[in-house]
């Protein structure tokens, strides 16, 4: 969806974001940690620079938004009536609830035990970060891969599996879409210095290849996480990240005497 998030998936959006970074209990993002650095040069410089992303961010936002037409936009959602509106939003949820079940199908299906709402969350956060960043499928799949491991206790290896086989699948049915309009254009006479034979044996192929990736990941998904396992295990025996949870406690206590 990316880009083309209707404002009330934006609105939905934004409402799980912020509940994913500053809810509370156990699976809050804010939790409490008894463990201090010694050293706090590092955690002060990650503060600066956060604070220089948001006033770089801030700023951004404010350009865009100056260059929306804002009036046109609030004449438009004015003409909505309330039938619209409960419509759009009737759609949209229904789009966010099957696209949640089809991820939360694909975890099962590599044997994950997943919460559907808690990849709802996570599904909707990540579609607000895609929604700011340039361009659809960008941005939001490392911090999906974070809040996984992070709130919901998902191995990394896991978490990544998790969220590529998703993407896999949305890439796969964005090719299917535009292998159909290939074969529409390629009935057509009106474009003739594309050769759609070409065009059409390359998406054949992509898919094809997807699909084969797809099913040995289905069908033999143990191995898949035993690599990706090994694939990550260096990371996570590095230093800087074995202490990388201290460090962003560490962050989230001088945020809040800021």
């Amino acid at each position: 969806m990316g880009n083309e998030m209707l404002p009330v998936d934006y609105i939905l959006s934004s409402c799980v974001i912020w509940s994913l970074l500053l809810g509370s209990g156990r699976f809050s993002l804010w939790q409490e940690d008894d463990h201090w650095l010694n050293g706090m040069t590092a955690l002060e410089t990650i503060n600066s620079t956060i604070q220089i992303l948001i006033w770089l961010f801030a700023i951004g936002g404010s350009l865009v938004i100056s260059k929306l037409p804002l009036a046109d936009l609030g004449s438009s959602l004015l003409q909505l009536s309330p039938t619209n509106w409960i419509v759009w939003i009737f759609i949209n949820i229904i789009i966010i609830v099957l696209l949640t079940a089809r991820w939360k199908s694909l975890t099962k299906a590599i044997g994950l035990s997943t919460n559907f709402f808690g990849l709802l969350r996570v599904r909707q956060a990540g579609q607000l970060i895609n929604f700011v960043t340039p361009g659809p499928q960008l941005g939001a799949e490392p911090l999906q891969v974070y809040w996984l491991w992070k709130r919901y206790y998902m191995s990394t290896h896991a978490a990544l599996l998790t969220v590529g086989l998703d993407r896999f699948y949305e890439f796969w049915v964005n090719f299917a879409v535009l292998l159909l309009a290939v074969l529409v254009l390629f009935s057509s006479t009106t474009i003739a210095l594309i050769n759609w034979r070409v065009v059409t044996a390359i998406l054949v192929s992509l898919m094809l290849l997807m699909s084969l990736v797809a099913w040995m990941v289905l069908r033999k998904p143990i191995p898949i996480r035993n690599f990706l396992k090994r694939l990550t295990s260096p990371w996570q025996r590095h230093k800087r990240l074995s202490e990388f949870h201290s460090e962003w406690t560490q962050l989230q206590e001088l945020l809040k005497r800021a």
